[in-house]
């Protein structure tokens, strides 16, 4: 009888330490889940259609919109202040690039109006906020487009097309003139055969033909400038190169891309000055590329099984990155829905990943804005409602 007893322990002893190793394995396996916590600042007006400005730690201004004035947040209370002033001509989705602390331009937008001429007021102006005044001052027959970056407290480097060309010019704040000395490119710099045998060589030229160019400053004051892709006689090209602008020499270099790497849109600076560009061609892995701008190479940095397709990346610290995957689901024209935002926080050090959850609400697309702030507070704007807060 002790025997058989003894046997069932056995057997019993055995039977857990196996469901124990496979626990162990299942859950060892999975990935880790970052440190940190998001909240919801709750009873703040909407953020639809406005675009947060970072003024300096504790405060971030909105210009406002079609229904909305400018207002401040005060990170320390978080809560709005309503400035009590509102645009010249009030507008959506339009660009607004920190001048300094007391400064903000704003340039196209949407105008609230089915006429479509009122509607170009909009596109062919920009405005001005300077804090002392706590007024905006309209500039009509000039804009600055989507994409365009700050260079100095005085010069704001653009991209425009038109049916003569494409321009790389660099647009004066207090002249409220362009300079296009630096780079016009003309459409027929390089005619279509000659532009279809770059592409033919691998040895594809892209100061020769912009389309839809991608440009950042980097740390030591060169403009970075790349394409994802373009179409040419309805074939899909990858660029094969890039250029640097130097705003000293006022001068293109085109770098030669290695074979087998490709940029991505979603880019990061580290603060050690590199670059980090992170993307995927597919639903389920993800490519790092390293671009080290004391040297100008690039270097396949990291591959992991998270995707990111056309999301944004903040950098939360020396060695980390937050990754915001941002994927809004369609299931056809009249029916859309937001999906929960697999997120992760990325060591760049130590090469881990660690998601995080960022849940969100509406049924609409939406935008997320990061900015850091003191404290280890990352403040995650979405137009769609809602601000988050990410505690590290």
């Amino acid at each position: 009888m002790k025997n058989i007893k003894y046997t069932k322990n056995i057997k019993r002893i055995i039977c857990i330490f196996f469901v124990s190793l496979i626990f162990c394995f299942f859950f060892l396996n999975q990935e880790s889940w970052a440190k940190g916590s998001f909240r919801t600042l709750k009873h703040l007006p909407t953020c639809d259609g406005t675009m947060p400005v970072k003024l300096n730690d504790n405060e971030i201004f909105f210009p406002g919109n079609w229904d909305t004035g400018a207002r401040i947040l005060k990170v320390d209370e978080e809560k709005f202040v309503d400035l009590g002033t509102k645009m010249v001509i009030p507008r959506k989705s339009y660009l607004a690039i920190k001048l300094d602390e007391d400064n903000v331009l704003i340039s196209n937008g949407e105008l609230n109006t089915n006429d479509f001429k009122k509607r170009m007021e909009t596109r062919k102006s920009i405005e001005i906020y300077n804090r002392k005044t706590n007024k905006f001052t309209l500039f009509k027959d000039t804009f600055i487009p989507q994409g365009s970056i700050l260079l100095n407290n005085n010069e704001i480097f653009t991209f425009y097309r038109d049916d003569t060309g494409s321009y790389f010019r660099i647009f004066n704040v207090k002249t409220k003139t362009f300079d296009e000395k630096i780079g016009k490119r003309f459409f027929d710099r390089a005619t279509k055969e000659e532009r279809e045998a770059s592409v033919t060589n691998k040895d594809f030229n892209s100061a020769i033909y912009h389309k839809s160019p991608i440009y950042f400053l980097l740390d030591d004051g060169r403009v970075f400038i790349y394409e994802i892709e373009d179409y040419l006689n309805d074939k899909e090209i990858t660029r094969d190169a890039v250029e640097l602008y130097n705003q000293k020499t006022k001068i293109f270099e085109k770098i030669q891309l290695p074979k087998g790497i490709r940029l991505y849109i979603t880019h990061v600076k580290l603060e050690n000055g590199k670059v980090l560009f992170i993307g995927s061609q597919n639903s389920w892995s993800t490519e790092v590329i390293e671009f080290d701008p004391a040297t100008n190479k690039f270097q396949k940095y990291d591959e992991w099984n998270f995707p990111l397709n056309g999301g944004n990346a903040i950098t939360i610290d020396n060695n980390r990155v937050l990754l915001l995957h941002g994927t809004v689901h369609i299931d056809d024209v009249f029916s859309r829905f937001d999906k929960e935002l697999e997120s992760a926080i990325y060591d760049v050090i130590n090469k881990k990943i660690s998601k995080v959850k960022i849940i969100t609400g509406g049924r609409d697309w939406y935008t997320i804005y990061p900015i850091k702030i003191k404290d280890n507070q990352l403040f995650l704007f979405e137009n769609k409602h809602k601000i988050k807060v990410y505690e590290y």
